[in-house]
């Protein structure tokens, strides 16, 4: 899927700021590449949140991810970027909130073998996760989650993430 394609959806998403509580954030995730001869991989990655509540308990939001640092054994990963449009259900207490994530996720990641082959990848897959958000301040939250980007048969893409949130 071309990036351009989620344009649609950025539109709506910028648009529902006016009329909702919008939040901005930025964190690194500890990523796990999963494939089924066994090689585990665990590149590095930062992301951009952006979100707009649309109801005390439902948020729409959208993620851009970079790789920063890739892993090494016998294969390099390199996660090139992510992108998301996630549904985000929340539920509320007074000290903390729990949430989970689904949406759909584009992922680009290229794989380096020791020979020089390169194989690089380009996909949308369903994506889902669970959270916790940790109040700081008034306007500021930690949050912390686990989220699949990418699965498909012999391979998974995973990862635990932690933020830095700021409501307006």
């Amino acid at each position: 899927m071309k990036p351009y394609r989620f344009a649609l959806p950025a539109l709506l998403l910028t648009s529902s700021f006016a009329t909702a509580n919008a939040y901005i954030g930025i964190g690194g995730s500890y990523n796990l590449l999963d494939k089924d001869d066994f090689v585990i991989l665990n590149p590095i990655s930062g992301q951009i949140i952006v979100g707009a509540y649309l109801n005390p308990s439902l948020a729409i939001e959208g993620r851009y991810g970079l790789g920063i640092l890739d892993d090494e054994d016998g294969v390099t990963a390199d996660i090139d970027s992510t992108l998301g449009l996630y549904f985000r259900p929340t539920i509320e207490n007074d000290q903390s909130a729990i949430y989970g994530i689904i949406g759909f996720s584009e992922v680009m990641f290229t794989e380096t073998y020791t020979n020089g082959d390169q194989i690089s990848y380009a996909t949308t897959s369903l994506s889902v996760g669970a959270g916790l958000l940790l109040p700081l301040s008034r306007n500021l939250n930690m949050q912390g989650e686990w989220m699949t980007l990418f699965e498909r048969p012999g391979y998974r893409i995973s990862g635990v993430s932690f933020s830095l949130v700021r409501s307006f």
